[in-house]
C-alpha cells in the first residue's frame, strides 16, 4: 500500500513590520534578490530649487527647475511645496518616467532659494527658507531626479530618499569662476520639526559667514537652510567644499537625520583653474555613514567617440586629514585646504583608503583639460564607491536643452559582463580592462539623446555614471547606487544549515542565530526586539554593554567585527522583518552618539514536510516513509524521523516496523539553508499470518503420490500473496494460490513437510512443519562367478539385495532361464542364494525379485553368457634412468594354456604394444599390466614392476660479482631424490672444464674484466645425467682516479674549487671521498668547493668508488696560494644637495699584487668601473655605496661600504604672474616639491604681512617683482619670481581746449596706457561716432576728419576689455 502525507502551511500574507524611527540604515551580508538594501530608490524624497546666475538681478530669471520621476511599477506620485497651495499628483504606468510641470518661480508659490543680493537690501539667498521646499512621496518606491536648466546652462541630480539620510555632512562643490553675480553654495533640508543643525563654512560667505566659524540653526519639516560662498575679484568666487554639516541636540536632546545639496549658481571648470563655458550644477549629498574606502573610476567619452577619453578632474574628501588616501598605489598629496585632494585624469583609476572618502568626478569647460569635443560642458557627479555597487538599476535619460547624445559609464566585475543587459540587451559600445584593478572593466554605452528610461541589470554588482551632452551644454548624475550605513551589516546563520557561516534568509519556525558586522567596535548593543511583536520568539530586548566581538570579518576591503546574540531565535511569520540595533560609540557624530544601525531578515515559508510510505500494515513489514527533495523554493538534504519509543532515524528513505496497534509518525524535513518543516501522521499494523496445512495418507512407498491442502489464516486486509510449500526432498514451491499440492517422492525416508504464507518479503508467517514416512524400495541385486565358467558348469548365485531404510526382506524369487532345467536342477528357486548348473555354453536370461515385509518390492534382469577365461604369465624387467631418451620394449607376458585371442599393455608412459617411456612415467616404481582377451570373450590380466632411477637436480652458487683481481667462490648445492650423486663436470667460463667426484667449494680467479658463465653436470650412482646448471660472474673494472686542482686561492677567503675527472671503464655511477689535506671534513661531492684557513701546501687525495665497491685513489699538491686584496675609498662631499656631483677616491691596497678592477655600487642601481668615479645623485635621501676591487691573480676583496647623505633640491615656481587693478587682494599660487618640510620667504618682505607663507595674500598696490626663496635641509636652496602689474584707475578728463595755446589743447587720459588695445570711441549729440582709436597712442586733439569740431559737449565710451566694464561719460570742447 502506498500512502502520501504532505504538510504546507497555509498560505500567508507577506507582511512587514512597520516601526516609527527616525532613520533606519540597512546592510546585508548575502545580496540576494529578497535583500533591500538602501538605495536611490525610495518613496519620500526632498529637494530644493538651488541658486542660479538667471535669478539675479539682470538674469531675467529666466531658468526653469523640474522633477523626473521613474517607476518600475505602476504607481502614483504627488509633489508639492510645502506650506503652500501648490501639488500635483501623478499616475505613472510600470516602467515609464514622466517629467513633472514645471516648479514655479514666480508668485506666492515660488520655490526659489534666492533673495535679493546684499547690496539690495537681501541676504543673496543666503538663510533660512520656509514655504520652500519640493516634497515627492510615491505609493511605491521609484528613483527621483531634479533638473535646474537655462539657456545653455543646465545641472541635474539623483535624489536620496528619506531613509538614507544621515547626521554628518561635507559639501563637496565645484571650482568658482564665472560671473560676478555667480556662487558656490550648498543648502540643507529637514524633514523633522525642531531640528537643529551646527554648519561650520570652509570659506566668507556672502552674508559675512566667518570661515571656520560653526552657526546653529533650527529648522522645521520642510524648511532649508542656504549657504552661498562669497565672491573673489572679477568672475571668480569662494568654493564650498569642505564645508561641514551636523544634525545636533535640540533642547530636548533629540537629533533628526537631514538632507544636504551642494552646487553652483553657474561657473567653469578647467585643470588650471583658468575659466571657460559655465553650467550650473547640484547634487545631493552622501552622507557620511554612507562614503566608502574604495572607488573604481572612468573617464567619460567624447561625444561621438566612446573609445576615446575626455580628461576630467577629480575631488578626493576626507574627513580626517590623517587619512592615507592613495590613487593607483601612490599616496596621494597634498591636502588642500585640510579637507581635499585633485587630481586629472583621462584614465580609469584606483582610490583606496585606510578611512572613509567621498569622490567628486567633474567634467570640464568646453574646451578645457585638452578637450576638444564640440559638445559638453561644465557637471558634477557623486560617484560611488565599490561598497556600495547595485547589481539593478533604472535611470533617465534625457534631451532637454539641446543635448544630443547620451552616455552610460559603468564599471563591473569582469566576469558580470556575460550577464550584463541594457535594456534587456547584451550589447554595448566599447568595454576594456579596468588598469588599475584586476578582475574590472569599464563599459561604455552611448545613445542619441531621448527622453527614456533605462534598465541595467547583472548578476555582478556594478557602479555607473549617465550623463549627456550638448552644444555648451550638459548634464550627469550617479546612474544608481546603494546608499547604506557601511558602518553596519548584518548576518544570520540558520542552525540546521552545516554548509555555511551565513544565510541569505530563514523560514518559518526555524532556529536562526542573530549577528551584526560592525566598522567599529561599540560600546553599548540594544537589540531591539520587541519592536518586532509577535513575529519572533523570544522577543525582549536585549542589552549588551561593552559588547565583546565574536569574529573579525572583512567585507570589500572594510574589517568589521561580529556581534553575535546568544541562543536562537524564531520567526512565526513569513515576511520582512527589520531587526534594529542601537550602536553606541562616541564617534558617532549625533545628539546620543547612538545610531540605529540593523538589516533586514526574509523569512520565507518552512519547507513542505512531504512524505509518502509504502506499507503492507503486517507488524513484521517495514514501513518504508520516502521524502521528496524536489521543492521549487527548496533543496532538502535531511529527513528526521520519529517513531513510538526512543527509536528516531534519519534519511530521505527509512524503514521502520511497527508493534501490532496504531502508531504516531513524524517527519522533519531540513533544507540545504537550514530551514525546518515538519508533519505527522498515524500508521496501523496487525499481526502476521497464521499457515496450516494436512496430507491424504501418513506414508507410502518410493513413486506413490501424496495431496497437500492449505488452511492457512491472515487477519490483515491486503491479501496473501505467496504459499511456500518444502516437500523435504529439495523440492520447493512457491505458488501464488492455495490450490492442493501434489508430490511423488522418488527417496525413501521420513520428510518434513515445511509450509509457510506470505504477505510480503518479511511479512511472513511461521513455519508448520508435518512428516511423512516413504519406504524405500529394495535393491534386487545378485552375483554370480562371471559369464566365463569353470569347466564344471556350476554357477554360485548370490543375493546383494537391501533395503536402506528398517525395513527387512521377505521374500525371494529366482528363474535361470534355463530351457534344459530339469526337476532335480530347477529353472526357479525361492532361496536368497541359490546355485544352477548349465548344462551348455551360451546365453541365459536371469530374472530376480525380492520383497520388503512393508509390501515394497523391486526385479532386476540380468543376461548373462558362459565362456572359458585365459591362463596368463609375466617376465621380470631390468631398471633404466628417467632420462633415457625415447621407449623400451616391456613386452615380456604369455599366454599358457593355449586359448586364442589378443592381448594389449597398459600402464604408466606405456602403449599397448608394450613400449614403456622412462622420462614420461618419471622416478620410482611404476606396475605394468597386460590384458588378454579370448576369442570367445573372456578375458584376465597379469602385471609386473618397473624401475625408473631419477636424475640429479645440479644446482650452486657463485660470486655475482667481484672487482678484477678478486677471486669467485663457487659452491655446489646440487641434489638427487633418489641414490647418490657420484661425479660433478664444472665449466669455468673461460675455457677451462674439470671432473671431480666431491663437492668441495672452489675460487676461480678471472684476468680481465667481463660477464663469466659457470656450468655444472652432476651424475647418479646409476650414470643418471642431470640437466646443465649454469650462472653468470661479472668481473668489473677498477674506476680511473684524477682531478684538476684551482689555479689559484684567494686568501684569506680560501675558496678552492676542485675539478673531478675520474672516470670508469663501464661508466658506472661512482661515489667520492676528498680529502683536502688541512685536516677538515671529508667531502662527498662530485666537484667540491673548499674554504682553506691557512696557506698551504697541501696534499689533495681524491678516492673514488664503483657501485660494485670496485676503488682507487689519486693524490695532487695544492701550492697556488695568494692574498686578498682590501677594498677602501673615499667620498667629497659625503653629504650634499640633490644634483651636486661626489667623488669618489678609490684607497684600496694589496701588499702582493696589483689591483685591476673596480666595481662601485651606488645604491641607487647605478654602477661603475672606473678607479675613482664622479657620481650625481638625482633624488634625495641615504645612500650606501659599496666598493670591490680584484687584483691580477683574481682575488676579489671584500666589500667596502660608505654612506651618502643627499638632501632634497627645493624645485619651486612662484606660479603665474597677475595683471589686476590697484588694490584687488591676489593670492600667490606657487608650487613647491615639497611644502611641508621646506622654509619659504617672499621678498620684498615689507609687502607681506607674513613673507614666510608659501602661499600669501597681499593688496596689489604697485608694480613689483616678488621672489620666492624656498631653503631645505643642509640650506639647499631655490628661487623663483613673478610680477604683479598694477592697474591704476583711468581718469579721463571732462574737458579740454584745443586752442593751440599748448595748455589743455589735447584730451590726456590719464592711465589709459595701463591697458593695451584699449578703444575710445566719442560720439556727437547725434549719435555720430566722430573719434576712435584702439590703443590711443595719440591723445585726441578736438577735430574729426582733420577738421576741429565745434564747441560743445561730446559722449564717450572706453572699452577697458581683460574683462573691466565700459567707461562712459561725456567731455566738454572749449575754445
Amino acid at each position: 500500500m502506498f500512502t502520501k502525507i504532505t504538510n504546507h502551511p497555509a498560505c500567508q500574507r507577506l507582511q512587514r513590520c512597520l516601526m516609527a524611527i527616525s532613520v533606519l540604515v540597512l546592510q546585508f551580508v548575502a545580496f540576494s534578490s529578497h535583500a533591500q538594501n538602501l538605495s536611490n530608490k525610495g518613496k519620500d524624497f526632498w529637494v530644493g530649487y538651488g541658486h542660479h546666475q538667471f535669478m539675479e538681478p539682470g538674469g531675467g530669471n529666466s531658468q526653469e527647475m523640474i522633477l523626473y520621476l521613474s517607476a518600475e511599477q505602476a504607481a502614483t506620485v504627488t509633489v508639492s511645496i510645502t506650506g503652500t497651495a501648490w501639488t500635483r499628483t501623478y499616475t505613472i504606468p510600470a516602467n515609464t518616467v514622466i517629467a513633472t510641470d514645471l516648479i514655479p518661480k514666480t508668485g506666492a508659490n515660488d520655490a526659489r532659494l534666492y533673495s535679493p543680493p546684499p547690496s539690495f537690501g537681501g541676504t543673496g539667498g543666503e538663510g533660512t527658507f520656509n514655504n520652500k521646499s519640493i516634497h515627492i512621496h510615491s505609493n511605491v518606491p521609484i528613483v527621483a531626479y531634479a533638473h535646474i536648466f537655462g539657456s545653455a546652462s543646465s545641472g541635474a541630480t539623483m535624489l536620496m530618499p528619506e531613509e538614507t539620510w544621515g547626521y554628518s555632512y561635507i559639501s563637496v562643490n565645484s571650482q568658482q569662476d564665472y560671473a560676478s553675480d555667480c556662487f558656490s553654495w550648498m543648502f540643507v533640508v529637514a524633514n523633522q520639526n525642531n531640528t537643529v543643525v551646527e554648519i561650520t563654512p570652509s570659506v566668507l560667505t556672502r552674508n559675512g559667514r566667518a570661515p571656520g566659524v560653526p552657526f546653529t540653526v533650527t529648522l522645521n519639516r520642510g524648511d532649508i537652510y542656504q549657504l552661498v560662498g562669497g565672491a573673489l575679484a572679477g568672475s571668480k568666487g569662494r568654493e564650498l567644499t569642505g564645508t561641514t554639516v551636523k544634525s545636533i541636540g535640540n533642547s530636548a536632546g533629540e537629533c533628526y537625520p537631514v538632507a544636504v545639496f551642494s552646487g553652483s549658481s553657474r561657473t567653469s571648470q578647467s585643470c588650471t583653474n583658468s575659466g571657460g563655458s559655465g553650467d550650473n550644477n547640484i547634487q545631493q549629498v552622501f552622507p557620511f555613514q554612507a562614503w566608502g574606502k574604495r572607488y573604481l573610476t572612468a573617464p567619460y567619452s567624447h561625444s561621438g567617440t566612446p573609445t576615446s577619453n575626455q580628461t576630467s578632474m577629480y575631488k578626493v574628501v576626507v574627513k580626517d586629514p590623517a587619512t592615507v588616501v592613495k590613487k593607483n598605489g601612490a599616496v596621494m598629496g597634498p591636502l588642500i585646504a585640510n579637507s581635499y585632494y585633485e587630481y586629472n585624469s583621462n584614465t580609469a583609476d584606483y582610490i583606496e583608503a585606510d578611512k572613509p572618502v567621498l569622490v567628486a568626478q567633474y567634467m570640464p569647460s568646453s574646451g578645457s583639460c585638452g578637450n576638444n569635443d564640440p559638445l559638453g560642458d561644465p557637471e558634477m557627479v557623486y560617484l560611488s564607491p565599490i561598497e556600495q555597487a547595485v547589481k539593478r538599476t533604472g535611470f533617465y535619460r534625457n534631451n532637454r536643452e539641446f543635448i544630443t547624445v547620451n552616455y552610460l559609464t559603468l564599471i563591473i566585475p569582469t566576469g558580470g559582463i556575460g550577464s550584463l543587459l541594457i535594456d534587456g540587451s547584451p550589447l554595448f559600445n566599447t568595454s576594456y580592462p579596468h588598469p588599475n584593478l584586476t578582475g574590472y572593466s569599464v563599459v561604455v554605452k552611448r545613445w542619441t539623446a531621448a527622453q527614456a528610461q533605462c534598465i541595467v541589470t547583472s548578476d555582478s554588482a556594478f557602479t555607473a555614471t549617465t550623463y549627456g551632452l550638448g552644444s555648451v551644454e550638459s548634464y550627469g548624475y550617479n546612474a544608481g547606487t546603494l546608499i547604506n550605513n557601511l558602518n553596519a551589516v548584518g548576518s544570520i546563520h540558520n542552525e540546521y544549515d552545516t554548509s555555511k557561516a551565513t544565510n541569505d534568509f530563514t523560514c518559518t519556525q526555524t532556529p536562526v542565530q542573530l549577528s551584526i558586522l560592525m566598522a567599529y567596535k561599540p560600546t553599548k548593543m540594544v537589540w531591539k526586539l520587541s519592536l518586532l511583536g509577535a513575529a519572533i520568539t523570544p522577543n525582549a530586548d536585549v542589552t549588551v554593554n561593552a559588547p565583546v566581538p565574536v569574529a573579525t570579518v572583512v567585507i570589500n576591503g572594510i574589517t568589521y567585527y561580529k556581534y553575535t546574540l546568544p541562543g536562537s531565535y524564531k520567526f512565526t511569520n513569513t515576511g520582512e522583518f527589520d531587526i534594529t540595533v542601537m550602536s553606541t560609540h562616541p564617534s558617532i557624530e549625533n545628539c546620543t552618539n547612538t545610531e540605529k544601525v540593523g538589516y533586514t531578515i526574509s523569512v520565507k515559508p518552512k519547507p513542505r514536510a512531504i512524505s509518502s510510505y509504502a506499507y503492507s500494515g503486517c507488524t513484521l513489514d517495514s514501513a518504508i516513509f520516502k521524502g521528496e527533495n524536489n521543492q521549487p523554493d527548496y533543496k532538502i538534504d535531511r529527513w528526521k524521523w520519529e517513531f513510538p519509543g526512543p527509536a528516531l532515524d534519519s534519511g530521505i528513505e527509512v524503514h521502520h516496523a511497527f508493534l501490532p496497534g496504531q502508531a504516531n509518525v513524524k517527519l522533519t524535513v531540513i533544507s540545504a539553508d537550514g530551514c525546518v518543516g515538519d508533519t505527522s501522521f498515524q500508521v496501523k499494523a496487525v499481526a502476521k499470518p497464521v499457515a496450516n496445512f494436512t496430507s491424504d495418507v501418513p506414508s507410502l512407498c518410493e513413486g506413490a503420490p501424496v495431496k497437500l491442502t492449505d488452511n492457512s489464516t491472515y487477519g490483515g486486509t491486503t491479501p496473501l500473496k505467496e504459499w511456500y510449500w518444502d516437500f523435504g526432498n529439495d523440492s520447493v514451491k512457491k505458488a501464488t494460490t492455495n490450490a492442493p499440492e501434489s508430490m511423488t517422492y522418488d527417496g525413501h525416508k521420513t520428510y518434513t513437510i515445511k509450509h509457510m504464507v506470505k504477505v510480503s518479503d518479511l511479512c511472513i508467517s511461521d513455519t508448520i512443519t508435518k512428516t511423512i514416512t516413504v519406504y524405500a524400495k529394495p535393491h534386487a541385486a545378485f552375483t554370480f562367478p562371471g559369464d566365463c565358467l569353470p569347466v564344471n558348469g556350476v554357477v554360485q548365485f548370490s543375493s546383494t539385495a537391501t533395503v536402506p531404510d528398517a525395513q527387512t526382506l521377505t521374500g525371494h524369487s529366482w528363474d535361470f532361464g534355463d530351457a534344459g532345467a530339469t526337476p532335480a536342477n530347477p529353472n526357479t528357486s525361492l532361496l536368497p542364494s541359490p546355485t544352477h548348473a548349465y548344462t551348455k555354453f551360451g546365453t541365459y536370461t536371469i530374472k530376480y525379485q525380492v520383497t520388503t515385509d512393508k509390501g515394497c518390492t523391486k526385479d532386476t534382469t540380468i543376461t548373462a553368457s558362459f565362456k572359458l577365461k585365459p591362463q596368463l604369465a609375466y617376465a621380470p624387467v631390468n631398471g633404466i634412468c628417467v632420462n633415457v631418451k625415447g621407449s623400451i620394449k616391456v613386452a615380456n607376458a604369455a599366454v599358457q594354456n593355449g586359448v586364442t585371442g589378443k592381448g594389449y599393455y597398459k600402464g604408466p608412459a606405456t602403449d599397448s604394444s608394450g613400449n614403456f617411456t622412462p622420462s614420461a612415467a618419471g622416478a620410482g616404481t611404476h606396475k605394468i599390466w597386460y590384458v588378454f582377451n579370448t576369442s570367445t570373450g573372456c578375458s584376465d590380466s597379469v602385471a609386473t614392476d618397473v624401475v625408473v632411477y631419477p636424475k640429479p637436480t645440479a644446482t650452486f652458487t657463485a660470486t655475482a660479482n667481484v672487482c678484477l683481481g678478486q677471486p669467485a667462490l663457487i659452491t655446489d648445492q646440487s641434489t638427487i631424490t633418489g641414490g647418490v650423486i657420484s661425479t660433478w663436470k664444472w665449466d669455468d667460463g673461460k675455457g677451462q672444464q674439470t671432473q671431480v667426484n666431491n663437492n668441495t667449494p672452489f675460487n676461480v680467479l678471472y684476468t680481465a674484466d667481463g660477464s663469466y658463465t659457470v656450468k655444472l653436470v652432476a651424475v647418479s650412482d646409476h650414470q643418471c645425467l642431470s640437466d646443465t646448471a649454469s650462472m653468470k660472474v661479472g668481473v668489473h673494472p677498477l674506476p680511473e682516479v684524477n682531478f684538476q686542482l684551482p689555479a689559484s686561492i684567494c686568501m684569506p677567503e680560501g675558496s678552492a674549487q676542485f675539478t673531478n675527472l675520474s672516470k670508469i671503464k663501464d661508466n658506472s655511477a661512482l661515489t667520492w671521498k676528498w680529502n683536502f689535506g688541512d685536516g677538515s671534513a671529508a667531502s662527498a661531492l662530485k666537484d667540491p668547493l673548499h674554504n682553506y684557513t691557512a696557506y698551504g701546501p697541501f696534499d689533495v687525495v681524491l678516492a673514488a668508488t664503483s657501485p660494485f665497491g670496485c676503488a682507487d685513489s689519486a693524490t695532487k699538491r695544492m701550492e697556488a696560494f695568494f692574498g686578498q686584496p682590501v677594498a677602501s675609498f673615499k667620498v667629497s662631499p659625503d653629504t650634499l644637495c640633490q644634483g651636486t656631483d661626489n667623488t669618489f677616491t678609490d684607497q684600496s691596497t694589496d701588499a702582493k699584487s696589483n689591483i685591476t678592477t673596480w666595481a662601485w655600487e651606488f645604491g641607487d642601481g647605478s654602477t661603475s668601473s672606473a678607479q675613482n668615479p664622479v657620481k650625481k645623485y638625482t633624488e634625495p635621501g641615504e645612500y650606501g655605496v659599496k666598493l670591490k676591487v680584484s687584483n691580477a691573480a683574481g682575488c676579489t676583496s671584500a666589500p667596502f661600504t660608505s654612506k651618502v647623505v643627499v638632501y632634497l633640491q627645493p624645485v619651486i615656481d612662484a606660479g603665474q604672474s597677475f595683471v589686476v587693478p590697484q588694490g584687488t587682494v591676489i593670492t600667490f599660487r606657487p608650487t613647491a616639491n615639497d611644502s611641508v618640510n621646506l622654509k619659504f620667504r617672499w621678498e620684498p618682505a615689507a609687502d607681506f604681512p607674513n613673507p614666510t607663507l608659501l602661499s600669501p595674500s597681499i593688496p596689489a598696490m604697485h608694480d613689483e617683482v616678488y621672489t620666492l626663496t624656498a631653503t631645505g635641509k643642509h640650506n639647499c636652496t631655490a628661487k623663483d619670481q613673478l610680477s604683479v602689474k598694477v592697474l591704476k584707475p583711468v581718469l579721463p578728463p571732462n574737458a579740454f581746449s584745443p586752442n593751440g595755446d599748448n595748455i589743455n589743447d589735447k584730451w590726456v587720459i590719464y592711465n589709459l596706457s595701463d591697458y593695451p588695445d584699449s578703444k575710445v570711441e566719442v560720439f556727437n549729440r547725434y549719435g555720430q561716432r566722430v573719434y576712435q582709436s584702439t590703443g590711443y597712442p595719440q591723445p585726441w586733439d578736438g577735430s574729426f576728419k582733420g577738421n576741429p569740431l565745434p564747441v560743445g559737449t561730446y559722449y564717450y565710451v572706453i572699452t577697458l576689455r581683460n574683462g573691466f566694464a565700459p567707461l562712459s561719460g561725456y567731455v566738454a570742447i572749449i575754445r
